[in-house]
């Protein structure tokens, strides 16, 4: 049962996502509120309920980055799926050699810091970004 709310909690994301603008709620949203909630589905959730039924972290780990990349594909956009697959392995792999919420949660909310800022050099430099409308403020 913990798991279907942690699930439920985790689908808020797109919504909350949507209505989030810009300034600091949009920071908030992108640097805490997600990374919190995607990690407590993708990694408490997902990751450590294959773990022992795959007999391997490391197995594990790819089902859940391949789930994540999906679940942002469908929000954002293939591009975007894609472009989470990478980092989503990193944060599999904190999580497999350390199960724990906040160093998984701390890193995911510093790599969508550092992704905000790329995007925002990008823009500045007037390459169109690989984000939804709703996103970028």
């Amino acid at each position: 049962m913990p798991w279907l709310l942690l699930s439920c909690a985790g689908l808020a994301v797109g919504p909350v996502l949507a209505f989030a603008g810009m300034g600091t709620w949009r920071l908030f949203v992108v640097v805490g509120l997600a990374p919190l909630l995607e990690e407590i589905v993708f990694r408490a959730g997902v990751q450590a309920e294959l773990t022992p039924l795959m007999r391997s972290g490391h197995a594990a780990n790819l089902v859940t980055s391949t789930l994540f990349g999906l679940a942002h594909g469908l929000v954002a956009g293939p591009a975007h799926g894609m472009a989470v697959l990478l980092p989503s392995l990193l944060l599999g792999e904190c999580w497999r050699r350390r199960p724990r919420l906040g160093p998984c949660v701390a890193l995911h909310g510093a790599m969508n810091a550092a992704w905000l800022l790329g995007l925002d050099a990008m823009w500045a430099g007037g390459l169109a970004p690989l984000t939804p409308s709703f996103a970028t403020g």
